[in-house]
């Protein structure tokens, strides 16, 4: 269990559409990313950004109309 804990990373396998793959190979072709992963962390990362401010801000709204 100690171990699990010092990981930094894990390995995930998914399947995306072949088009979108071939957008993140342009992005990492064009240099914005050293390569797919970098690409598809920054996406996860924004995606979770995205979610959480909308939930904090969904518990404002309920929380201010109390």
């Amino acid at each position: 269990m100690e171990r699990e804990m010092k990981k930094r990373s894990a390995i995930v396998a998914l399947h995306i559409p072949i088009g979108l793959l071939r957008s993140v190979d342009e992005l990492v072709k064009k240099g914005m990313f050293h390569s797919r992963s970098e690409a598809i962390r920054f996406g996860v990362y924004l995606l979770v950004r995205e979610f959480k401010m909308y939930i904090e801000n969904e518990n404002k709204m309920v929380v201010g109309y109390r």
